[in-house]
């Protein structure tokens, strides 16, 4: 598991994981709306699964891989959640660069 994180966490800027994350969840909101919007509220058990699904997939994302790509550390119990700060509180580097090879 630990070299699937730091694949990824070296592939994509933290900024980028927490952006898939906010898509996965808000995807799965948006079909849990839509379906309310088609059938009234007489539950169908697809869609609802689907939604459920999408949000704890993106949430168990944003706690996997939204992470500082230069110290590892993850980027959690920040003040703002809908936007990471400009720069790592523990290593001091900016997260929306890719560490130099």
């Amino acid at each position: 598991m630990n070299k699937l994180i730091d694949f990824v966490t070296s592939k994509l800027t933290a900024q980028q994981n927490h952006n898939i994350a906010n898509v996965l969840m808000i995807a799965g909101v948006v079909i849990n709306l839509f379906d309310i919007m088609q059938n009234g509220y007489v539950i169908k058990l697809g869609p609802v699964l689907l939604a459920v699904a999408l949000v704890g997939i993106g949430f168990v994302y944003q706690l996997l891989f939204v992470r500082c790509s230069h110290c590892g550390d993850k980027l959690k119990g920040l003040k703002n959640k809908t936007k990471l700060p400009e720069r790592c509180p523990n290593c001091g580097k900016r997260l929306d660069m890719l560490p130099k090879k």
